[in-house]
């Protein structure tokens, strides 16, 4: 299994600063004004391009690449709330990923450890 070298590993993104600062979750905050997070289909993904450093729209209908209909999205607006909390979500599910790759790293060498103990014992008798 090919590994990845993590030096390569993109910077943390920084957070926006916050615009209403007695929200306790962004998540209970928002989730009934977002069709995403409601459950609703998500778009498609685009090839990776390096479209991730663009400034985000204000509407999610104000986007080019979006699938979404317009009626899914009326009175819906992409807030900084928003933007930090799914930020923070990319950064948890890449710590995680990160730690999987860590563990299967390790249990590669393992295997190839007792692969080569295996055949030490197995040469011996």
């Amino acid at each position: 299994m090919p590994r990845v070298n993590m030096a390569s590993k993109q910077p943390r993104r920084e957070r926006l600063p916050s615009s209403s600062s007695n929200d306790d979750s962004p998540l209970e905050n928002h989730v009934d004004k977002c069709p995403i997070l409601k459950g609703g289909e998500a778009m498609d993904e685009d090839d990776d391009d390096d479209e991730d450093d663009a400034p985000l729209s204000s509407h999610p209908s104000d986007i080019p690449s979006s699938h979404m209909p317009l009626s899914s999205t009326s009175g819906f607006s992409f807030t900084e709330d928003h933007y930090n909390f799914l930020n923070d979500q990319i950064d948890s599910f890449t710590s995680t990923v990160d730690s999987l790759q860590n563990t299967v790293g390790g249990l590669q060498q393992s295997f190839n450890d007792l692969t080569l103990l295996l055949q030490q014992v197995l040469a011996s008798q």
